[in-house]
């Protein structure tokens, strides 16, 4: 595929992507067609960044060609994932009002 020429095109493209993936999805961020975001995090154009908290990078595929590694970022989300559903069953069971005597 040639790059996109536009931040319309790209913002399609990625949409696209994002839309063919299974959910849960994480949050798609796309950069502007000058790549700031990629320029300042790596220094080079980056197909993955990764996930992003509190303002910092916290899980990165790595750099293309050689480091890129989708498997790690995908083992990431799902880990965090399956915690924060514990944590808000667990909050969900502290919150409940008490059952009833029978």
């Amino acid at each position: 595929m040639a790059q996109p020429r536009s931040l319309a095109v790209r913002a399609a493209v990625a949409r696209r992507y994002h839309e063919s993936q299974p959910r849960p999805r994480p949050t798609l961020l796309v950069d502007d067609m000058d790549d700031a975001a990629a320029l300042a995090f790596a220094g080079r154009g980056l197909i993955w960044i990764g996930v992003v908290q509190d303002g910092r990078v916290v899980c990165a595929s790595g750099r293309p060609p050689f480091d890129y590694d989708v498997a790690k970022v995908v083992a990431y989300l799902k880990s965090h994932a399956a915690r924060a559903r514990r944590a808000a069953r667990e909050a969900a069971r502290a919150m409940a009002p008490p059952a009833a005597a029978a």
